[in-house]
């Protein structure tokens, strides 16, 4: 403001000033009116308020000049409106198809990769481990079959033949008792593979019954033959030997779905 109060002030002088030398310019061009001699006679200058100063006898009031001051308006100064804050730029789906991949999206699809290479790892892993538990399995089944295969075998070609041949009472006491203890554990072992494997279990069945059913025979028969002689006790020896040979002829019928190799 002080600024433009300095300029308006400066040019109200300026015209002020061009003002009295325009004033000043025609007054020197006209005469002096006077008795008898030429002169410079001053102009009059009207102030406000009053009336001019006379000039001579004969001179007339010369016109009155104001000088009005010129006025200049200083432009309205008018304060900038703050500018608004920007606003983000939405993103465009097809310049950002445009532009590819960026960093997060490498990053997720790194992630997704790992994900998907650790999740066949682990189905690969947990299928080898299960090949490898059936193939164990089926080990063990396959041994405990052999074995009980095996020992039914033995008690139907040696040890009952071996029983009913022996000669010696003594001797005969004495091998039974080891004989009746492994036909018993024999038989423990079928029902317990019977109840485990259903596909094997009908033949399992059957062979188990006919290796108790040898057993029981088997037990008479050395009870006849250890126990003192008596009248009458020839005939149930011989109904008690006959009974062996059935239980043996049974116990080779169970035996025959194992005669070739078995699935299991």
């Amino acid at each position: 403001m002080r600024s433009v109060w300095t300029g308006t002030r400066s040019a109200a002088l300026a015209a002020v000033l061009v003002g009295v030398l325009l004033a000043l310019g025609g007054c020197a061009n006209e005469p002096i009116d006077g008795d008898g001699g030429g002169g410079i006679a001053l102009p009059s200058i009207t102030l406000p308020g009053g009336g001019g100063d006379d000039g001579g006898d004969g001179g007339g009031d010369a016109p009155a000049t104001t000088a009005s001051p010129a006025t200049t308006s200083a432009p309205a100064t008018t304060a900038a409106p703050a500018p608004e804050p920007a606003q983000p730029v939405p993103d465009d789906p097809d310049n950002a198809e445009q532009d590819g991949l960026d960093a997060e999206d490498w990053i997720l699809l790194a992630l997704i990769a790992v994900g998907v290479v650790a999740i066949v790892a682990l189905v690969a892993n947990a299928s080898a481990r299960h090949g490898q538990r059936q193939a164990r399995t089926e080990t063990d089944r396959r041994t405990r079959l052999d074995s009980i295969v095996g020992n039914c075998r033995w008690i139907h070609d040696h040890a009952s033949l071996e029983l009913v041949g022996v000669t010696d009472v003594e001797q005969l006491a004495s091998t039974w008792p080891q004989v009746r203890q492994r036909i018993l554990g024999t038989e423990a072992d079928i029902s317990a593979m019977a109840a485990t494997d259903a596909r094997l279990a009908p033949q399992l069945t059957a062979l188990g019954r006919a290796v108790s059913s040898l057993r029981s025979s088997l037990e008479t028969y050395v009870g006849f033959r250890t126990k003192p002689h008596t009248s009458g006790q020839d005939s149930l020896m011989h109904a008690a030997t006959d009974s062996v040979v059935a239980a043996r002829r049974e116990l080779s019928s169970a035996l025959a779905p194992f005669a070739a190799p078995v699935p299991v």
